[in-house]
C-alpha cells in the first residue's frame, strides 16, 4: 500500500493510545472535529473534554442514538459541542474521523469504543498530507454545520 507523504497507519487492537494522543495534540484556538458511528470510550471522552477546557473548539458529529444520551450530556457539560443527525435525515454516520489543528486527520474503521480500539481488528490512517486534510476537514465542517446541536437530555 502506498501512503501519502506524511502518513502513518494506526492498527487495532492497540489503537486507543494513538487516538487519544492525537486528540490531546489539539492546540488552544484550533478546532477538533470528531465524527463517528459509535462513541463509548471514557479515554476518548476525557481527552475531548480536556481539549475543550484548554481552549480547543471540540465539535462532535454523530447520528443520534438514545443509548448515547448520557455520553452526550457528559460531553456538553465539559464544553464539547455535540451536533447530531436524527432518523428523519438522509445522512447516517458510518465514518470514523478526526481532524486536529487543521493539519492532521485520522480516517479509518476504528470506532471510538473500547472493543474497536482494543480488541477488534481495525485499521486507519493518520496523515498530514495537505490535500487529504483539506478535503476531510471541509467535509466534517459541512457535516457539523448541517447537524442539530444537542441539548442536555432529561
Amino acid at each position: 500500500m502506498l501512503l501519502p507523504a506524511g502518513s502513518e497507519l494506526i492498527w487495532a487492537p492497540g489503537a486507543q493510545t494513538g487516538l487519544v494522543n492525537l486528540i490531546n495534540s489539539a492546540r488552544p484556538g484550533t478546532t477538533l472535529y470528531v465524527e463517528d458511528q459509535l462513541l463509548d470510550s471514557t479515554p476518548i471522552e476525557q481527552a475531548s473534554v480536556a481539549d475543550a477546557k484548554k481552549g480547543v473548539t471540540v465539535d462532535v458529529a454523530m447520528t443520534y442514538s438514545s443509548s448515547y444520551a448520557s455520553i452526550f450530556d457528559t460531553l456538553i457539560a465539559g464544553g464539547v459541542h455535540v451536533d447530531l443527525y436524527f432518523g428523519n435525515t438522509p445522512l447516517y454516520f458510518r465514518s470514523k474521523a478526526l481532524s486536529v489543528n487543521g493539519n492532521t486527520v485520522y480516517v479509518g474503521s476504528i470506532n471510538y469504543v473500547d472493543s474497536s480500539m482494543n480488541a477488534d481488528r481495525n485499521v486507519g490512517i493518520i496523515t498530514t498530507n495537505p490535500t487529504v486534510v483539506k478535503g476531510i476537514t471541509a467535509t466534517m465542517a459541512s457535516d457539523i454545520a448541517g447537524a442539530t446541536p444537542y441539548s442536555k437530555s432529561g
